[in-house]
């Protein structure tokens, strides 16, 4: 499994699957959209079109690559299940640590030192 997360990879990805062992392509939206300048600008069409390009991209090979990503509020799994995902998963690390944050600051109830 490979992800991808650049524009350069998406450009690049029939050579990217001709590697031996190669089998599955991840997308990261989020890298991906940060690699084209738009991170902070999730409704930014040209982030979704990338995206969405190297997802026609990995269907179009001859042979069978698995493809793998990360769904979004832009993106729902069943969403991505019917765009031809084999993979989808629904937490990031980033959203997973930010929780744990919260949670343990409420748990505690810190507060800010003035």
């Amino acid at each position: 499994m490979c992800q991808a997360e650049s524009e350069e990879a998406v450009n690049n990805l029939e050579e990217i699957v001709q590697v031996e062992g190669v089998d599955c392509v991840h997308f990261g939206p989020r890298d991906l959209r940060a690699n084209i300048g738009l991170l902070r600008y999730p409704d930014d069409p040209r982030g979704l079109a990338l995206l969405k390009k190297g997802e026609r991209a990995v269907r179009s090979f001859g042979k069978k690559i698995l493809l793998g990503g990360f769904s979004t509020p832009e993106s729902s799994p069943a969403e991505m299940y019917d765009r031809g995902y084999d993979l989808v998963c629904g937490a990031v690390d980033v959203a997973l640590f930010r929780d744990a944050v919260v949670a343990d600051l409420k748990k505690n109830k810190i507060r800010s030192i003035s």
